[in-house]
């Protein structure tokens, strides 16, 4: 569960949040809708432990104000981030990309071919594991990025706008394919997005534009 208790940031003289609350049970696909500009990345950035509030409390995974140590371990077993960017490297194959996830998993090399083929299958993506990443497309990359993501398996998702730079029909894809990750594993997810069509396919959202939770 991640909660905020009365939190408030600013950059600069620019308030973005002042005294916001809110709850994420286990396992929610928690929506957070806005407008550019609106604070959409900052509150994912507080909620993903990637930011820091000014005032207030977070209590992350039944951990209050989680420190740099604890943070660090959360992020290398617990969390999962899925950006507009993609966050691969480009002149490197698609398997050298997803063998990071794997890198502080107990399994065996003769092993990982399997789980790297079994993860580009859930995305829809079977044969293209040999390929350099810079010879996909954009909506590829972005299934390439979320195979990585479910070869981690995270209990917890922070995915920033990840259909941003997508196509519809790609969009649709990634959006599915984090939706069945929640369903199938039961990982909490904070979703990112400015695309309205994907709040109706949720039960949690919180609007930035009115900060109204829809429930």
């Amino acid at each position: 569960m991640i909660e905020l208790k009365d939190v408030s940031i600013s950059y600069g003289k620019n308030q973005i949040f002042n005294q916001l609350s809110l709850t994420i049970q286990d396992g929610d696909f928690f929506c957070i809708y806005g407008k550019s500009g609106s604070g959409k990345t900052t509150l994912l950035n507080l909620l993903g432990l990637l930011e820091r509030p000014d005032n207030g409390q977070l209590i992350f995974d039944g951990i209050k104000n989680p420190k740099a140590k604890d943070i660090h371990l959360l992020q290398k077993e617990k969390i999962g981030y899925a950006f507009q960017n993609f966050g691969l490297i480009n002149d490197e194959s698609v398997a050298s990309n997803l063998l990071i996830a794997l890198k502080n998993q107990n399994i065996k090399k003769k092993e990982k071919r399997t789980y790297l083929l079994n993860s580009l299958s859930e995305v829809g993506l079977p044969d293209i594991l040999e390929k350099k990443v810079y010879e996909l497309s954009g909506g590829e990359q972005q299934r390439v990025a979320l195979a990585r993501l479910i070869l981690k398996k995270p209990t917890y998702i922070f995915a920033d706008e990840p259909t941003g730079n997508l196509d519809e029909k790609n969009a649709e894809l990634v959006f599915d394919i984090i939706k069945k990750f929640n369903t199938d594993h039961h990982a909490t997810v904070v979703f990112v997005t400015h695309d309205k069509k994907f709040i109706n396919d949720t039960k949690n959202t919180l609007d930035l534009t009115t900060l109204k939770k829809k429930l």
